[in-house]
């Protein structure tokens, strides 16, 4: 129980709150020293977006900030999975005894899109929805407990869980009737709801409140407290989720609820979080509000707000830049802290989103079979052409990862494998650790998985599977399961670099792994300095990965550093000259998160890129790529076959590029190629362009390529040969106006936690033939 100088406190800072939210305009500085802790109990239908899951990271991490005090999360669908996703990610952020309730109506949106996977993967207790209390009684347990007006309900879905609470009679908790209880207990619902001050023209009613009409005007007819809405375009156009995936672990598993949704690495738009963040830190700088007044519910949940009949309702109008936004919500997402887990991870589970390669000898299913095997279904298989075959999987950009188990599950056919050998290697596969030998293994049923131990659970960058002797092989899933373990009250004792020497030139790159040991610290978390950032920089790529670029010739020290400051582990560099030709200058546009490089040998570039895209999408992925280029006047032509090129994501691109300037708008005509094998012409005139591309038609590999610049009209060709161009395949008229500018050779990942890798030889740079 609290005392009563307790309440007082908490009954003070929902006061505040409310008066910011209450006064039109009202902000707050954002750096404002936080009061007691708010209580906050959050309404989710985790599951069909994977906000939800942002809104409880970020409420996780206010609540190790001191700023929230969750005292329960509800479910408000019939999805059998949401609930046990819930107490997962409670159980996972080190808060596992967070009451988790559901609603026990029959059929309301079972459809999700991710929680049962997190929900299978992640430790927790309720393992079925049916395990979970109902929704209303808990919150009439949970509200009776507390003092008077000291909560916060946080609803970021369908209202039918509050319209049961307001409907809900008196019971063994609380004398009072559901609304009575809301009145005395809450002090604001912050709501996800809505468009305000309407529905706009050409769009339907929002979501959340179409879902159940009925219950969505009970609630804004009937509860008895302010009500605060963000509406569906406050959330719009603010883009977060990639950094969860860059800063934290592989196993996060916010980062897996958005990957499974959008992809890897990907960003999402940020309805729920901004409903969590308003509820307890009010307005700030964050939003304003508008007067009090009355947000209606109409025909299939479109709703109108008016300031005429006022029913102490607000929603949030946009104030603070949406790129700072950004950064308040991934900041709190991405520190969220993990608590003791232990958990088996499978480090290729991201395989099918372009992080990690899949490869294989002898595939009958075609070129990229090998990813079907890592591809999260049962109902694709890899399929051996022979009996002595293997398949294999690469870590992403140089990382080790340890595998302590391995996971194979067997296919529809008869051909399961039998005799194997499981390898690692740190060395692209010129030396081999043997981790595992097997024969006569038999698979009892179609679809079987079964795990097997490595003998050997030290961090490899590559693992392949090595198959003799028997039968034709399918196999449907592979799994490479690394065991994670964190323990509380265990510190660390020692941290250890994969290399402690390293020598690369300007423009190239090298990865360090770190350990952390004991392997069931709690807190794992390194961070990267470099001693002379002019010869070389670090940059953070993960957990306890980093990635050291060579930026002028010299020596210095990366340092790894464990988050006490207690444990440093150090690697000496030697960065030497460039291996590029002279001339060609190597640069990177818009800081991919991942650094690329450029390394020159044998008439051949091979040009590493990350970076989400070049084109026009939000600010922050504004054109991110690596340009190998030269600074070049007047009419040219640039020529390159381009050779190779891996698949970091189907709109990866590689290509020749003519360009003004490094700014993420620069104008630009670029002359690309996808590993969907698509040829493309894009450009840019301003700020405005949306990346406009003009297809060129599919092209295998290798294939060259020329862009040629002809006062401000650019023409594209392409040739088997690098003799006969034929008639150009396309052109585009658009000035270039600084002189010189750059042209040269581009390369892009498509991909946040990756790059891609393609080589071009043949490369030539020469003024137009009169």
């Amino acid at each position: 129980m609290r005392t009563d100088v307790s309440s007082v406190a908490l009954r003070s800072t929902l006061i505040l709150l409310l008066l910011a939210v209450q006064m039109p305009g009202a902000t707050g500085s954002s750096s404002s020293p936080p009061g007691p802790p708010v209580n906050v109990i959050l309404d989710s239908d985790i599951g069909p977006d994977c906000d939800d899951a942002g809104a409880v990271a970020l409420l996780h991490a206010l609540s190790d900030r001191g700023e929230a005090n969750i005292l329960a999360m509800m479910c408000c669908t019939s999805s059998e999975w949401g609930a046990p996703c819930l107490d997962a990610l409670n159980t996972y952020y080190g808060r596992p005894n967070i009451p988790v309730g559901t609603l026990k109506d029959a059929g309301f949106l079972l459809d999700s899109s991710y929680n049962r996977l997190v929900a299978e993967r992640y430790p927790h207790r309720i393992r079925n929805g049916r395990d979970a209390p109902d929704a209303t009684v808990l919150y009439r347990q949970v509200l009776a407990r507390q003092p008077g007006k000291s909560v916060a309900v946080v609803a970021i879905g369908p209202l039918r869980n509050l319209a049961r609470l307001l409907e809900s009679e008196p019971d063994q908790h609380s004398p009072l009737g559901g609304r009575d209880l809301v009145a005395a207990k809450v002090a604001l619902l912050s709501c996800m709801g809505g468009w305000n001050p309407a529905v706009p023209k050409g769009c339907g009613p929002e979501w959340n409140l179409a879902q159940d009409e009925k219950a969505s005007r009970s609630v804004a007819e009937n509860w008895p407290t302010p009500i605060l809405f963000s509406g569906a375009e406050i959330g719009s156009g603010i883009m977060t989720g990639r950094r969860v995936a860059l800063d934290c672990p592989l196993y996060n598993p916010l980062a897996m609820a958005i990957g499974l949704y959008v992809g890897y690495g990907r960003d999402r738009e940020s309805w729920d979080q901004t409903v969590a963040l308003v509820a307890v830190r009010g307005l700030r700088d964050y939003w304003k509000s508008t007067p009090s007044g009355t947000n209606r519910i109409g025909d299939k949940g479109a709703n109108t707000f008016t300031t005429g009949e006022d029913r102490g309702h607000r929603y949030l109008v946009r104030s603070m830049p949406i790129p700072q936004l950004e950064d308040v919500i991934e900041d709190l997402m991405a520190s969220a802290k993990g608590g003791p887990t232990t958990l088996d991870f499978d480090i290729a589970f991201y395989c099918k989103d372009g992080f990690g390669t899949a490869t294989a000898k002898d595939s009958q299913n075609g070129p990229d079979a090998a990813k079907q095997a890592f591809d999260r279904r049962a109902d694709t298989a890899w399929i051996a052409k022979t009996p002595d075959s293997w398949i294999q999987y690469q870590c992403p950009d140089g990382r080790n990862c340890a595998a302590s188990r391995y996971r194979i599950t067997s296919w529809r056919g008869q051909n399961d494998p039998k005799n194997w050998v499981l390898l690692g290697s740190n060395d692209s596969g010129a030396s081999w650790v043997t981790l595992d030998t097997r024969s006569n293994e038999i698979f009892a049923a179609r679809g079987q998985a079964r795990e097997f131990t490595c003998g050997n659970s030290a961090p490899f960058n590559l693992y392949r599977l090595q198959f003799s002797g028997g039968p034709l092989v399918e196999i449907a899933e592979i799994g490479l399961l690394e065991r994670i373990e964190s323990v509380a009250g265990v510190d660390v004792a020692d941290l250890k670099l994969d290399q402690t020497m390293l020598s690369l030139p300007v423009a190239g790159r090298a990865t360090l792994n770190a350990s952390v040991l004991p392997a069931n610290a709690l807190d794992k978390s390194v961070t990267w300095v470099s001693s002379d950032p002019p010869v070389a920089t670090v940059k953070r790529i993960g957990r306890n990965h980093a990635v050291v670029f060579g930026i002028g010739t010299g020596t210095c020290t990366v340092n790894a550093v464990t988050r006490d400051g207690q444990k440093t582990a150090a690697c000496q560099v030697t960065v030497t000259p460039s291996t590029l030709p002279p001339l060609w200058v190597y640069e990177e546009v818009n800081s991919p998160h991942v650094p690329g490089c450029a390394i020159y040998r044998d008439g051949t570039f091979a040009i590493t890129g990350g970076g989400m895209a070049i084109q026009r999408w939000w600010l922050r992925v504004w054109d991110q790529f690596a340009l190998v280029s030269q600074r070049t006047p007047g009419d040219c032509a640039i020529t390159a076959r381009v050779a190779t090129q891996t698949v970091s994501s189907p709109e990866a691109m590689a290509g020749l590029m003519f360009r003004e300037t490094l700014a993420r708008d620069s104008r630009f005509v670029m002359l690309g190629i996808s590993p969907n094998r698509e040829l493309f012409l894009t450009w840019r005139h301003g700020p405005n362009d949306e990346g406009p591309r003009l297809k060129l038609g599919k092209y295998e590999l290798p294939i060259y390529l020329k862009l040629e610049r002809q006062g401000s009209n650019f023409t594209a060709y392409a040739s088997r040969d690098g003799v006969s161009w034929g008639k150009p395949l396309g052109s585009h008229a658009g000035e270039l106006s600084r002189e010189p500018i750059r042209a040269g050779l581009c390369v892009t990942a498509h991909n946040n936690p990756t790059t891609s890798t393609a080589t071009f030889d043949h490369v030539n740079l020469a003024p137009n033939q009169p």
